[in-house]
């Protein structure tokens, strides 16, 4: 078998753990960003929007060609006009 049905005991356990993960690194990052912005806050007059959430390691059902699919993101993120990111350009180093 190539893949776990979501329906099976197996599978339901796999996305219960999965999205505790998920949540947790949530939870690291809004700590990160809380922390950092208080060291901002406590030296300059700044201001921050509402933080950019991305996961890069879940799954998620989603549709695509008209199927329903279970889609695992693994280190990538769901990159869609509504999605709102940070993707970094990578520039080619000049080499001698």
């Amino acid at each position: 078998m190539d893949y776990l049905p979501i329906d099976s005991e197996e599978g339901e356990a796999y996305i219960q753990e999965m999205n505790y993960c998920v949540d947790f690194a949530l939870a690291n990052r809004k700590l990160m960003m809380r922390r950092i912005c208080e060291i901002f806050d406590d030296r300059y007059d700044v201001s921050f929007d509402e933080m950019i959430n991305i996961a890069h390691n879940y799954a998620k059902l989603e549709n695509h060609f008209g199927q329903d699919v279970m889609l695992h993101r693994k280190g990538a993120t769901l990159a869609t006009e509504d999605t709102i990111g940070i993707i970094p350009e990578v520039r080619a180093r000049n080499r001698i």
